[in-house]
């Protein structure tokens, strides 16, 4: 009991050494800070910037070991202090400074016993995911093992023949795997990592929908909607990258609305951070980050969204994202995709479409949606909502809501095309059956995301995030 306690402190321990780190970094990307932005992006940017310069280290020949693991966050942490210290932002009295003010309207007396409520579900979920170790199959085949195999050999090579699919999948969540069974981590504590991914994504939403204008009681209801929906809490507990992945690509997302809407780049520059980090995650992230930023840039343009900052936006993502295509194009150039995508092009020019495979996708989807201790009520939920609020999603005067609808709309499509090619290597029925709820998670959160938005009962609710302060500044972790 006493050793299981300890490694469970070690991995404690770790998980803040690398929130702390993706705190510094934060702090730097947006100025004044409150506790929801800590809680909610300060571990996904931590671990995705640390596994990222991992693997650019072993790609350039150095190992992955303890050392290296240290020296690059310490080296990391100095270099975001750095950063803040030479570009601390001048000092902002009103808005046309350049450096909005950045607090979050809320009930004071409320957020504390939902966030009680999100920490409790949190610690639940990682005692049920500690004690069941990694059971999955996903798990045990790809990122778990391949994480175990980086840290026994100490390269990211070791990848390529642990587990499953060579070096084709991104490395984030085995590097970060890794990272945690240099200490032995025999509990494993590594599967902490999942649930604070889990804590991440329900206080994102909220925070998102606060600074929207959303009432405190609209929003802490939606939170529970999340973090209540049994698929979202099942994944708190494995060991898969599904649920990382839905909290780098739907708060990439929001980050993005909220940064174009009010203009602020420093949010644009975050959400190209975590969407470049979705990419870095799942293999279908580089492809379905490109569609979105291309969807997303179009969409903001069309609504006439002229605080659009193209590079600051774009070039985290391609960094990002592109350093792993190319690593993945020269080391792993095959793959299901490719082979699925020459079987489509071949048969639609024989004029062989598959256009049954969508009736199949939606048949089973809809049979899914009602299953209860899969979705729990989270479908009925959104489609009462959307019913009763579609009149307010219109792109002039909810330009917020009609940019999260284009996120929804192309993450869900992406998804539904995948499985659709699927059908021309004759597998979409198994792909259907052992993914489908889990390919679907990162639209399923969009979608509470816009349901939500859509009980605004009025335009005038909206309040930019300088004005939301008026009514309580969350913990501000330091001041300009």
């Amino acid at each position: 009991m006493s050793g299981s306690l300890h490694e469970a402190l070690i991995g404690v321990s770790l998980c803040l050494a690398i929130a702390g780190l993706g705190a510094a970094a934060l702090r730097t990307v947006l100025g004044r800070l409150t506790i929801l932005d800590v809680l909610a992006l300060s571990f996904p940017l931590g671990a995705g910037f640390l596994t990222w310069f991992l693997f650019l280290m072993s790609w350039a020949g150095d190992g992955v070991t303890p050392l290296s693991v240290g020296l690059v966050w310490g080296l990391l942490l100095a270099l975001a202090l750095a950063a803040r210290v030479l570009t601390a932002p001048r000092a902002c009295a009103d808005q046309t400074a350049g450096c909005p003010h950045r607090s979050t309207r809320l009930a004071p007396m409320r957020l504390p016993g939902l966030l009680v409520v999100l920490i409790g579900l949190t610690g639940f979920a990682a005692w049920l995911g500690v004690n069941g170790s990694y059971y999955g199959w996903d798990d045990m085949a790809i990122w778990a093992v391949k994480g175990y195999g980086i840290a026994r050999e100490g390269s990211i090579w070791a990848a390529g023949h642990w587990g499953d699919h060579g070096l084709g999948y991104p490395m984030n969540i085995p590097l970060l795997i890794a990272i945690f069974r240099f200490t032995g981590d025999k509990l494993p504590a590594s599967k902490i990592v999942f649930p604070i991914f889990y804590l991440s994504l329900a206080v994102g939403c909220l925070r998102f929908w606060l600074e929207r204008g959303i009432r405190p009681r609209s929003a802490f209801l939606g939170t529970l909607l999340l973090v209540s929906t049994p698929l979202l809490f099942e994944h708190a507990t494995l060991g898969y990258a599904n649920l990382p992945y839905t909290v780098y690509l739907v708060l990439g997302c929001v980050e993005f609305v909220q940064g174009s809407v009010t203009q602020d780049v420093r949010r644009q520059v975050l959400s190209g951070l975590l969407l470049g980090m979705a990419a870095w995650t799942r293999p279908e992230g580089a492809l379905a980050v490109a569609s979105v930023v291309v969807v997303l840039g179009l969409t903001a343009h069309w609504i006439r969204q002229r605080g659009l900052n193209l590079l600051a936006w774009v070039l985290p993502v391609a960094v990002l994202a592109g350093t792993w295509v190319v690593f993945a194009g020269i080391h792993a150039p095959g793959g299901q995709m490719r082979e699925a995508l020459g079987a489509a092009s071949e048969a639609v020019a024989g004029g062989v479409f598959h256009l049954s495979a969508f009736y199949w996708i939606v048949r089973f989807m809809g049979r899914q949606a009602v299953e209860i201790s899969v979705w729990g009520v989270l479908p009925v939920a959104c489609a009462v909502l959307l019913f009763l609020g579609a009149r307010r999603l219109g792109p002039r005067s909810n330009p917020d809501a009609f940019l999260v609808s284009t996120a929804f709309l192309m993450v869900a499509a992406g998804v539904t095309v995948q499985f659709y090619l699927a059908d021309f290597l004759g597998l979409l029925m198994n792909y259907l059956g052992n993914s489908a709820n889990r390919m679907y998670m990162p639209a399923a959160v969009l979608a509470v995301l816009l349901a939500v938005l859509s009980s605004r009962s009025a335009v005038g609710e909206i309040l930019p995030s300088e004005a939301l302060g008026a009514q309580g500044t969350i913990l501000p972790t330091g001041s300009e």
